[in-house]
């Protein structure tokens, strides 16, 4: 859905700025998505391989992964990366994450208020690592994501305690999916609209912020919710409903 939506708005471009449109890059999206829709692609591929390991021992299934991992960080690159690539360094964790999930929520609970250490931990281990040989080494970079991923989590866990913060952030928590898909739609004719009045789009980056998150919550939450559109943010293998695609998640 993103990259149709990004697509469309090309179209835009081109109907109201005279933008050039290649049919051609329009149909390789389909195979070779926007850098920033990737993650979209590399959540349904690691949900069907997931669900294809399903009845293989566990522990087959992360050897293999995290071996996959290491090889694919060997070049030391961190930014320039084909999507497949990507796909086969994000796996490992929507696997562990998927198999591991209810030891996670109970170390979650338990430890929440520790979260200051995970995060000074990270913090100095991506300093010291940072931009260095070491990055290539895929046991250790992983162990380090590992220990920047577990703040995250922590503080979440002690944010969805705070009365004041919990409730708007659950509603964009749960619309995070909406927001990551429209975002560069908005954004684009934000700054369209900046530049029309003559603002420099740095400085109303933060009400734009706002505007991204609410846009893609509203618009989001509305579209899924209606028979005409709720397609544009369902994977057609899980079903009719939310419900169906917990549980299909699930069964793998």
């Amino acid at each position: 859905m993103g990259d149709a939506a990004l697509a469309s708005t090309y179209l835009v471009a081109w109907a109201w700025w005279g933008r050039e449109i290649d049919p051609w890059a329009q149909v390789a999206l389909l195979w070779d998505p926007f850098v920033p829709m990737w993650f979209f692609y590399g959540l349904a591929i690691a949900f069907v391989v997931a669900w294809a390991c399903r009845d293989l021992p566990v522990a087959l299934v992360t050897a293999a992964a995290l071996a996959a991992h290491v090889v694919a960080v060997a070049t030391g690159d961190w930014l320039s990366i084909p999507v497949f690539e990507k796909v086969v360094r994000l796996f490992p964790w929507f696997w562990l994450g998927l198999v591991f999930r209810p030891a996670v929520f109970a170390l979650v609970e338990r430890h929440w208020r520790l979260w200051p250490l995970p995060l000074a931990a990270y913090l100095l281990l991506s300093y010291a690592f940072f931009d260095t040989s070491w990055n290539r080494v895929g046991p250790l970079t992983f162990a380090i994501t590992g220990v920047g991923v577990a703040p995250l989590a922590l503080v979440s866990a002690q944010l969805s305690r705070l009365p004041l913060v919990a409730g708007p952030l659950a509603v964009i928590g749960a619309s995070t999916l909406y927001i990551y898909a429209t975002q560069h739609v908005t954004i684009f004719y934000l700054e369209r609209a900046a530049r029309f009045l003559g603002v420099p789009f740095e400085l109303v980056t933060v009400p734009a912020l706002v505007v991204v998150v609410a846009a893609g919550t509203i618009f989001g939450r509305w579209a899924a919710g209606t028979v005409r559109f709720a397609w544009l943010f369902r994977a057609p293998w899980l079903g009719r409903g939310a419900g169906a695609g917990r549980e299909s998640m699930a069964a793998a």
